[in-house]
């Protein structure tokens, strides 16, 4: 029982490096957390699940992760292109 950990001062350290795994309760009844740079959809998702006030500070993240691998993409893509079109000119 939880009341009955606090009443002797004792704690949990809960540790993962896959923040998706760990069950919602968990993550909602930690007082302190420590995140460090997560980058996976699934994860961003499930901390901010667990913390309401990081919600709308995690789906921005979450976004501008989503803006990067797109932007990456392009540039990829771009290169791809320019390559072909190098090859069909003769260059």
């Amino acid at each position: 029982e939880p009341s009955l950990l606090r009443a002797q001062n004792s704690g949990s350290l809960v540790i993962s490096q896959r923040p998706a795994r760990v069950d919602r309760n968990v993550i909602s009844q930690c007082n302190t957390q420590i995140i460090f740079h997560v980058t996976n959809p699934n994860d961003i998702r499930a901390l901010s699940s667990g913390r309401e006030f990081m919600s709308s500070e995690m789906e921005d993240v979450e976004k501008k992760e989503a803006e990067s691998k797109r932007e990456e993409r392009n540039v990829g893509e771009n290169e791809e292109r320019k390559g072909t079109l190098a090859r069909l000119l003769g260059e």
